[in-house]
């Protein structure tokens, strides 16, 4: 380019600046659409309607390039060349991948939905349900994201060859960022699901089947695990800056979270019981989080036995996980 000259990536950027001005988020640069976020939802681009559109008329991505059309170009070279396709949704946090992949899904199950006679009948509801479970034990809020994906997936959909149609799908996650389980920073949180549990009206869950302790009144600062880095543990009720105001709505939201992510898991055949067993697994984290150690004479970890809610909490841990307190403590 000579010095007068427009860089080309800035004739591209320029671009994008001028269409996202008009509600035009998604544009089409060859083969690659580039989504920027829009942070609300335009419902007249999304809908049973605007799939049908896109399904039918190949031409409407040219004048209006869409994450449909992107994925209706994979699904039509899956029928016509009889190979694997795939799509690869990329960016970085709070760009909006979690929500894109949810809409290739919807338009998969849509166009491409499960034939009747195979078993159970909603194998493509079913892959939409997982959208909560993973989100639920995946995602995070970070200072960049509300419900930032805090791992990465490979998801694969599977069609019977001859009628295209979904017959399956399987999903292999990788490089979960297991130190947020332990800690979170400042104005962060962990993984939603503590906080769904937490907030469950199911009393009979948490009182009886769990046996967390102040089941009833029980709060993320209950947990240092939850509490992020600078704030007090165990502050009641104190969220860091939070007004109480905003703190209830969370924990309005919280609780039908988890009432979705539980309906989720019946749906993918998690019966009540094991769903009991994965509740009490969490419970369990969360209780030995609050497990503090103290220096003995040697100059080794030993548990802090001067603090009751310490032992407590060792003895709550012990009972979800189903070992002896005493070897636990030693381990």
């Amino acid at each position: 380019c000579s010095p007068k000259s427009t860089p080309p990536q800035s004739t591209i950027l320029e671009n994008l600046r001028q269409r996202y001005a008009k509600d035009q988020f998604m544009t089409a640069v060859g083969p690659i659409l580039v989504c920027i976020n829009p942070y609300k939802f335009h419902a007249s681009k999304y809908g049973t309607d605007v799939i049908k559109r896109y399904h039918e008329d190949p031409s409407l991505a040219i004048e209006a390039p869409h994450v449909y059309d992107v994925t209706e170009r994979a699904f039509r070279n899956l029928g016509a060349e009889r190979t694997t396709q795939a799509i690869l949704i990329s960016g970085e946090s709070g760009a909006g991948k979690t929500e894109t992949t949810k809409t290739c899904l919807r338009y998969l199950s849509e166009v491409a939905g499960a034939d009747s006679s195979l078993s159970g009948g909603d194998i493509d509801a079913r892959i939409l349900s997982a959208n909560p479970v993973l989100e639920a034990f995946g995602n995070a809020k970070t200072l960049r994201n509300d419900n930032s994906s805090r791992f990465g997936k490979w998801l694969e959909v599977h069609f019977l060859h001859d009628k295209l149609s979904i017959c399956g799908c399987s999903t292999i996650s990788y490089l979960l960022e297991k130190t947020r389980v332990v800690g979170c920073g400042s104005g962060e949180r962990s993984y939603h699901v503590f906080y769904q549990l937490l907030a469950s009206d199911d009393l009979e869950l948490k009182v009886e089947k769990l046996q967390l302790p102040n089941a009833a009144m029980a709060a993320w600062n209950d947990y240092r695990t939850l509490t992020p880095l600078g704030q007090t543990w165990g502050a009641n009720g104190d969220g860091g800056g939070i007004s109480l105001d905003a703190e209830e709505k969370q924990r309005a939201q919280d609780a039908r979270d988890f009432d979705i992510t539980t309906d989720a898991l019946g749906h993918l055949g998690f019966g009540a019981r094991t769903q009991v067993e994965i509740f009490r697994v969490l419970a369990g984290i969360l209780s030995l989080g609050n497990v503090t150690f103290q220096a003995d004479s040697q100059g080794y970890a030993v548990v802090d036995r001067k603090s009751s809610d310490v032992q407590l909490a060792l003895e709550h841990a012990a009972l979800s996980f189903g070992v002896d307190a005493a070897k636990l403590e030693r381990a």
